[in-house]
C-alpha cells in the first residue's frame, strides 16, 4: 500500500466510516486525472455530514495528489501537485493548478480557473535576467505542491467579461511518478477546442533564459472519462498551428524546436494531459492549457503549496484578469493553521496574505486573520465560511490565523504575497477562486401574502429571490407603483433591499398604515430595477392589494352641560378611530355657545381628566394617537372610548368649568344603502294575554286587567283602528275644570290664575281614566319631541296656554305631520319658548352696519330637533357617511342664518298690522304675519333644499316653502320614526325597524306623507313590537320613564281619590292630617310643611320627569344619550338611563313606595289622597302566591316576570310574619315587583 492510498482511508475512516469499502480501490497516486468521473459517483452517496475528505502530499511522492470531496452539494475537486517555480516574485513561488468540479446535480454552473506564479509574465513582461539567474529558481527539494486545471464550456458568460486569463504551471518534470500530470473537464453538451502546450526548449532561449529546460518534451491527452484511451498526443509542435497559438495569446514557439503543441476539438468529458521527457528524460518545462474561443467557458482556480519562512521567503502567486467591462470577484485565502486538520505538517502557524495590483504597486487587500476584516476587504466570518461552502473550498476553523478575502478586481496584474507573522516559518497554502458568476444572479419578485388589509393583523409580503452564489449579501434595488401611496397607505418602502449572505430570497413585508379614508382597494405594485450584480428575472413585479378596514366611527350629540343653565347650545362631534385602534381623527362643530370658547378637549370618564387637547374653537379638528396620557395608558384610552367614557368638553368665559359636552359611542351608518329584506310576518289575531299585557304596556300607561281581558282572543289592529277614531281628551279642558272645582293655591302670585297643580292634576287624570290611551301616549311622545316647558315658561298666566299647545299635540297625534309641524311653528307657546314670537327682521345703520339680527333659536331647532336632525340618514336610520368615513351635516350655520329669516314677522293676530310689538297677548290662536317685520329677501337653504326661497312672496309663503323642504327632507321619516319608536316599544330599534316604519311615513298606502296615525299602527305592529322572538335579544327593550312607572302603577291597580282629584298623596301639619270637609286652599304656612315630592303635580322632584316640564328643549334626556359600560361597548344607547343617577335610582322607588303605601285617612273627607284598589290582588293572594305574581307580572311586567325574581319576591313574602295582614302582604309583593328589573325595563 502506497502512502497516498493510507492518507485517504485514515481520513475516510475518521469522517465516514460506513464508507470504508467505498475507498479500497482507489486509483494510485500518479493515475490519470479520469478517475474524477469514478470519486464524482462515491460522492453522490457520501453522508450529508461528511463536508470535505482531502488528501494533500506525502513526503513519498515527489508528485501528490489531492482529493476533495463535497457532499453537501454533491460536489467534486481534485488536485493534482507539480513542484514547479518561476522567477517573477521576489521569492521563490511555486503553482498549483486546482480544479473543481461543482453541483453535480445540474450541470456543471461554473468553474473558476485562477493562475498562481505569475506565468502570466511569460506572455507579457519579461522579468529582469538578473533575476533570471538568482538562485531563487533553484526548486526547493522537499517543495510538492497541489495542482488541477479544470475547463468548463459554460453557456451566457457577460460580453466583453474580463477573465482570469492563461493557466500555467512551470515545474521540473521528472520521471516515472514524478511526470508532470495536468487535468482539465470539458463541460456542456457541445465539443470543445483547446490548446495544450509542452514546452521545454523555448523556455531556455531569450527572453526567458531558464536552465535547465526539459529537451524534448511529450504531450499525451487521455480521455474523455478514461485513463487508458488516448484522445490526443504530440512530440512536435505543427507550424500550422502557430496561427491558433498566437489567437489564444500564447508566447511564439522556435520553428522546428522540439516543444509539444497541439490543438484538438475534445468531447464533453475529464481529460488528463501528462508531460514527460522523450528517452525519460527529465527537465523543467511549462504546461499550458487554453481554451480556443472565450464564449463558453472559463478558468476557474488555482492553488499553490509552499513553505514560508517569515517575511524573505514568502509565497507570491500571480494572476491576470483580461481586459474588459466590469470586475472580477476573487477569493483569496492563506491557509496555514487550516492545514494541521488536513494532515499537513509543519504548517505556517499564522500567514499574513497581501494582494498587490503589480501595475501599481496598490494593495488593494490584506489580512491576518480571516474572521477580523481589514481595509476595504470587508467580508466577514460569515461571509467566508457562506463563500467557502459555496465553492467547495475546506473549512477554516472559528477564530483560526488563516487568512482570506473576498475582492472585486477590475482587469490587470495581481500578485499574493503570503508571509508569515512575526517571522512564522511553515508550510502555507495559497488559493484564488475566480467566484465571478458565469451569469449574473437573476432576481424575481413575488407577491406571497398578496392580500392586505388595514386591520393591523394583515400585513402583505413581498418576495425576492436570486439564482447563483449566495454567500454575500446583494443589494437589490426595486420600482414603488401602485394605486396606494408609498409613506402614507403604507410603511414606506426606501426602494431598496438586501438578500443577506447564505440566503437565497428575503422577504418584504407590506405594513398597511392606519386609514381614516374609506378608499376602497389599493393596489402596491413593486419591480426589480437593474443593479449591481444582478438582472431582473422574467417575473419582475408584483402586485399585492390592501383592503380598505373602515375605520369605527363613534359620535358624540353635543349639549350643554347640566350646571350651564340656560346655555341652548348644541353640535356634533365624531371620532374616527383607524381600524388598528392606533389613531383618530376627532373633529367638532358646536354652536350657539354663549361666550367666547376658553378651551376644549377630549375627557376621560369619570375623573374628567383631561386626554386630548383640542383647538380653542367652537369647531375644529385634530389627531389623536394613542400615547399613554398622564395615568393613563394607550390601551386604557382605547377601551375608555369603546367603552363610552370619552367625552368632548368645551368650556366658554360664561361656563368656564364647561358649557357643553358629548359622550362619544359607536355609530352606525354607510356610504351606500342597501334595503333590508321584508320582516316575518305577524298575527295580530287571536291575541295572548301576555301579549295583550305587552302591547298594552307599550300602548297605553298602563294596562288594567279589564284591558288585558278585553283584548285577549281579539285584535290588535281592530283596537288601534277603534282608538284613532276617538278625539283627544283635552288637556286644556281638564285643566281649567280641576281650578274651577278644586282652586288655585296661596303659593302662586296670581290666586286668580290657573296654576301648576291644576294642570298637572288634570294631566293625570286624563292619562289615568281618559278612553283616548293611544292618543294621549302619543301626544305625551309628540311633547317629548317639541318641546316646551313650564320650567321657563312659569308664569302663572302660561298654565292654560301650555295646556292648549299640549292639545295642539293630542288634536294632531293621528294627523299629518306637515300639519303638525307648522301648528307647531306658529303656536305663541313655541314662540315664546323658542324666540321666534316677535322676530324682526335684521335692521341696519346708516352706513350699512347691522344693528340686530334675526334670532335664529327657532331656526336651529325644528330643524335639529323636530324635522331632519343634524347629520344625513339613509333610510333605515343609520348615519350617511360621506367619502371620508364621516357624518354629512344636513346644515350649516349659513343655512341657520337663512331660516331665520323666514321666521321674522311672526306674532300675536291682530287686525293692525302696524302692531307688530304691541298686539294684544293672544296665546290660543296662531302667530301672524307682520309683513313689515318680516324679511322678505331671496333665502338660500341649502343644503336642505336647492329651491331658493324667492325675494318679496312674503312671510306666509316664505313659512310654507320653508317647512315643506323639511318635511320632504329625506331625513325626517327616519329621523321622526326612530324618535316614536324610542318612546313606544325600545331604546334600539333596529335599522330595519326604521326603514319599515319610515317607508309609513313616505307613504302610508295612499299615497299620504306624514301620516301619524298609519306611522304609530305601523310602529306597534311590526315584528319587532310583536314578535316574542326579540325578548331574548340583549339590545331589545327599554327603560321604562319614571312618569310611565308611576301612570303603569297608578292606572293598572286602579288609583283613586275620594275627590275625584289626582292631585297627592295624604300629608300632615306638625302630625295632624291636612283634611276639609269642603275642597279649600291650603294656606302659606301648611303649604311649607308639606314635602313637594310626595305631590303628584311636583313628581319631577322625585321622578325628574313631569309632562311639559323638561329642563330644556332637548327634553328629559337626549335620545342618543351613552350610558357608559356594556350598553356603550354594544354601540347601544340608553336614553331614559340619562336621568336615572345615583339620587334617582333611589327616589324613584321610594317615591313609588310612598303610593303603594297609601290609605285611605280615617276622617271622613281626604279629597286629594290617591290610593291604589287591591282588592283584587287580595284575592288572589288568598288563592296562591303565584296567582298574585302572574296578575302582577301581567299588569307591571308586561307578563315577563324572570324567573329568579319571582323566586327571591316569594321568599321575602314568605319570611314576613305571620301576623302581617293581607293587605300588607299584596302592597309588599305590589312593592318588589313593581321596583325588579323586569318592571323597570320594558321588553
Amino acid at each position: 500500500m502506497n502512502v497516498g492510498e493510507k492518507e485517504i482511508r485514515t481520513i475516510r475512516r475518521a469522517e465516514a466510516p460506513a464508507q470504508t469499502e467505498r475507498f479500497q480501490n482507489l486509483p494510485a497516486a500518479g493515475e490519470p486525472i479520469a478517475v474524477l468521473m469514478q470519486l464524482r459517483e462515491l460522492g453522490r452517496e457520501l453522508s450529508k455530514t461528511v463536508r470535505f475528505v482531502r488528501l494533500l502530499a506525502s513526503a513519498r511522492y515527489s508528485v501528490a495528489r489531492r482529493i476533495d470531496l463535497s457532499t453537501l452539494n454533491f460536489e467534486l475537486s481534485a488536485a493534482w501537485s507539480f513542484g514547479s517555480a518561476f522567477p517573477d516574485a521576489p521569492v521563490n513561488s511555486s503553482s498549483t493548478l486546482r480544479a473543481v468540479c461543482r453541483n453535480f446535480r445540474a450541470q456543471l454552473r461554473e468553474f473558476v480557473l485562477g493562475v498562481i506564479g505569475a506565468p502570466s509574465h511569460i506572455h507579457s513582461t519579461p522579468p529582469p535576467l538578473s533575476c533570471m539567474k538568482s538562485s531563487r529558481l533553484r526548486l526547493p527539494r522537499r517543495l510538492a505542491l497541489a495542482c488541477a486545471l479544470v475547463l468548463s464550456a459554460v453557456p451566457g458568460l457577460f460580453a466583453q467579461e474580463p477573465r482570469v486569463a492563461n493557466v500555467s504551471t512551470l515545474t521540473r518534470v521528472g520521471t516515472g511518478d514524478n511526470v508532470l500530470t495536468a487535468g482539465f473537464v470539458i463541460g456542456g453538451t457541445t465539443p470543445k477546442q483547446v490548446v495544450i502546450r509542452a514546452v521545454g526548449p523555448r523556455l531556455g532561449l531569450a527572453p526567458f533564459n531558464v536552465g535547465g529546460v526539459l529537451a524534448d518534451p511529450q504531450l499525451t491527452v487521455y480521455g474523455p472519462n478514461s485513463s487508458t484511451v488516448v484522445a490526443a498526443s504530440n512530440n512536435n509542435w505543427s507550424a500550422a498551428d502557430a496561427a491558433t497559438f498566437a489567437s489564444v495569446g500564447a508566447f511564439a514557439l522556435t520553428a522546428g524546436s522540439a516543444d509539444a503543441a497541439l490543438v484538438a476539438t475534445l468531447q464533453p468529458g475529464s481529460y488528463t494531459a501528462q508531460v514527460s521527457g522523450v528517452g525519460n528524460t527529465s527537465g523543467t518545462a511549462i504546461v499550458e492549457v487554453y481554451e480556443v474561443g472565450t464564449a463558453a467557458g472559463r478558468f476557474a482556480n488555482l492553488s499553490t503549496r509552499a513553505q514560508v519562512a517569515g517575511t524573505t521567503n514568502i509565497l507570491t502567486p500571480g494572476f491576470v484578469i483580461t481586459a474588459g467591462t466590469g470586475t472580477r470577484k476573487l477569493l483569496i485565502r492563506a491557509a496555514g493553521p487550516a492545514l494541521t486538520a488536513l494532515g499537513v505538517g509543519g504548517a505556517l502557524s499564522n500567514p499574513s496574505m497581501t494582494v498587490t495590483n503589480t501595475s501599481t504597486r496598490a494593495i488593494v487587500a490584506s489580512n491576518d486573520n480571516w474572521s477580523t476584516p481589514i481595509g476595504g476587504a470587508t467580508a466577514t466570518a460569515a461571509v467566508l465560511s457562506a463563500a467557502f461552502r459555496e465553492y467547495g473550498a475546506f473549512a477554516f476553523p472559528a477564530g483560526s490565523n488563516d487568512a482570506a478575502v473576498l475582492v472585486d478586481l477590475p482587469p490587470g496584474n495581481y500578485t499574493v504575497q503570503v508571509s508569515g507573522v512575526a517571522n512564522a516559518a511553515g508550510i502555507a497554502l495559497a488559493e484564488i477562486y475566480d467566484i465571478s458568476p458565469a451569469q449574473p444572479a437573476s432576481v424575481t419578485i413575488a407577491a406571497t401574502k398578496a392580500a392586505a388589509d388595514e386591520t393591523g393583523n394583515k400585513n402583505g409580503e413581498y418576495t425576492f429571490t436570486r439564482t447563483g452564489p449566495t454567500f454575500e449579501n446583494l443589494t437589490v434595488r426595486y420600482g414603488v407603483g401602485g394605486s396606494a401611496v408609498n409613506g402614507f397607505d403604507y410603511v414606506t418602502l426606501p426602494g431598496t433591499i438586501v438578500i443577506p449572505s447564505g440566503s437565497a430570497s428575503v422577504t418584504l413585508p407590506l405594513r398597511p398604515n392606519p386609514d381614516l379614508q374609506n378608499e376602497g382597494t389599493d393596489t402596491v405594485v413593486l419591480t426589480v430595477l437593474a443593479g449591481t450584480g444582478y438582472v431582473a428575472g422574467a417575473q419582475s413585479s408584483a402586485t399585492a392589494t390592501i383592503a380598505d378596514s373602515s375605520a369605527t366611527l363613534y359620535i358624540a350629540s353635543v349639549n350643554a352641560e347640566a350646571s350651564a343653565t340656560g346655555s341652548t347650545a348644541s353640535g356634533t362631534a365624531t371620532i374616527l378611530l383607524s381600524s388598528d385602534g392606533t389613531v383618530a381623527a376627532v373633529n367638532f362643530n358646536v354652536s350657539n355657545l354663549s361666550a367666547a370658547v376658553t378651551s376644549a378637549h377630549l375627557r376621560i370618564g369619570p375623573s374628567g381628566d383631561y386626554v386630548l387637547n383640542l383647538p380653542v374653537a367652537s369647531s375644529g379638528s385634530s389627531q389623536w394617537l394613542f400615547a399613554p396620557t398622564g395615568n393613563h395608558t394607550a390601551a386604557s384610552l382605547l377601551a375608555a372610548l369603546r367603552s363610552g367614557n370619552i367625552f368632548l368638553g368645551i368650556d366658554t368665559a360664561r361656563y368656564p368649568t364647561g358649557e357643553v359636552r358629548g359622550t362619544f359611542i359607536q355609530g352606525a351608518g354607510s356610504p351606500t344603502f342597501t334595503a333590508p329584506a321584508a320582516a316575518p310576518a305577524v298575527s295580530l289575531a287571536n291575541v295572548t294575554a301576555t301579549d295583550a299585557s305587552r302591547f298594552l304596556t307599550q300602548a297605553t300607561f298602563g294596562p288594567k286587567k279589564s284591558e288585558i281581558d278585553a283584548l285577549t282572543g281579539g285584535s290588535i289592529d281592530a283596537w288601534i283602528t277603534a282608538q284613532l277614531a276617538l278625539p283627544f281628551t283635552s288637556h286644556r279642558t281638564a285643566t281649567v275644570a280641576d281650578r274651577t272645582t278644586f282652586g288655585g293655591s296661596s303659593s302662586f302670585t296670581n290666586w286668580n290664575a290657573i296654576h301648576l297643580p291644576n294642570r298637572q292634576s288634570a294631566w293625570f287624570k286624563n292619562v289615568l281614566t281618559a278612553p283616548d290611551q293611544l292618543r294621549q301616549r302619543m301626544a305625551f311622545a309628540l311633547s317629548q319631541i317639541f318641546v316646551v316647558s313650564d320650567i321657563s315658561l312659569g308664569n302663572d298666566n302660561h298654565t292654560e296656554p301650555l295646556a292648549n299647545y299640549y292639545d295642539i299635540l293630542g288634536n294632531g297625534a293621528f294627523g299629518n305631520f306637515r300639519t303638525l309641524l307648522e301648528n307647531v311653528t306658529l303656536s305663541p307657546m313655541m314662540g315664546l319658548y323658542l324666540s321666534s314670537l316677535r322676530n324682526s327682521k335684521a335692521t341696519f345703520d346708516a352706513t350699512g352696519n347691522a344693528l340686530t339680527t334675526p334670532d335664529e333659536n327657532y331656526a336651529r331647532e325644528v330643524m335639529q330637533l323636530f324635522t331632519i336632525g343634524l347629520v344625513q340618514l339613509q333610510p333605515d336610520g343609520r348615519l350617511a357617511l360621506g367619502s371620508d368615513g364621516l357624518p354629512i351635516p344636513t346644515y350649516n350655520q349659513t343655512t341657520i342664518t337663512e331660516l331665520a329669516k323666514v321666521f321674522t314677522g311672526w306674532a300675536y293676530p291682530s287686525t293692525d298690522l302696524n302692531r307688530f310689538r304691541n298686539a294684544p297677548t293672544n296665546y290660543y290662536s296662531p302667530m301672524q304675519i307682520f309683513p313689515s317685520s318680516h324679511d322678505d329677501t331671496a333665502k338660500n337653504l341649502a343644503p336642505v333644499t336647492s329651491t331658493i326661497l324667492p325675494a318679496g312672496q312674503g312671510g306666509t309663503k316664505d313659512l310654507q316653502m320653508a317647512l315643506d323642504a323639511l318635511f320632504v327632507h329625506p331625513n325626517t321619516g327616519p329621523f321622526i320614526s326612530k324618535l316614536l319608536i324610542q318612546r313606544f316599544v325600545t331604546s334600539n330599534p333596529s335599522p330595519a325597524y326604521v326603514y319599515r316604519v319610515a317607508q309609513v311615513f313616505a307613504n302610508d298606502g295612499t299615497g299620504t306623507r306624514g301620516n301619524l296615525g298609519a306611522v304609530v299602527r305601523a310602529i306597534l305592529t311590526d315584528f319587532e313590537a310583536r314578535s316574542p322572538q326579540v325578548l331574548s335579544s340583549v339590545s331589545y327593550g327599554k327603560l321604562k320613564e319614571p312618569l310611565l312607572r308611576l301612570t303603569g302603577l297608578l292606572r293598572s291597580l286602579n288609583a283613586r281619590s275620594t275627590s275625584g282629584r289626582f292631585l297627592g298623596l295624604r300629608h300632615t301639619v306638625n302630625g295632624t292630617p291636612i283634611t276639609s270637609a269642603t275642597p279649600r286652599p291650603a294656606t302659606q304656612g301648611e303649604i311649607s310643611t308639606i314635602n313637594s315630592a310626595t305631590l303628584v303635580y311636583s313628581a319631577i322632584g322625585s321622578l325628574a320627569q313631569a309632562a311639559l316640564r323638561s329642563p330644556t328643549v332637548f327634553n328629559f334626556y337626549h335620545a342618543d344619550y351613552v350610558l357608559p359600560g356594556p350598553l356603550a361597548s354594544a354601540g347601544l344607547v340608553a336614553p331614559e338611563f340619562e336621568i336615572t343617577d345615583d339620587n334617582y335610582a333611589i327616589t324613584v322607588p321610594n317615591y313609588l313606595r310612598n303610593f303603594v303605601n297609601a290609605t285611605i285617612p280615617t276622617t271622613a273627607a281626604a279629597p286629594y289622597v290617591l290610593t291604589l284598589d287591591l282588592t283584587a290582588e287580595q284575592s288572589l293572594l288568598a288563592t296562591s302566591q303565584d296567582a298574585l305574581l302572574d296578575h302582577l307580572s301581567s299588569l307591571l311586567c308586561a307578563g315577563n316576570l324572570s324567573a329568579s325574581a319571582r323566586t327571591r319576591i316569594k321568599t321575602a313574602l314568605t319570611a314576613l310574619p305571620t301576623s302581617t295582614s293581607a293587605v300588607d302582604r299584596v302592597k309588599s309583593a305590589v312593592l318588589l315587583v313593581l321596583t325588579s328589573p323586569s318592571a323597570a325595563i320594558q321588553k
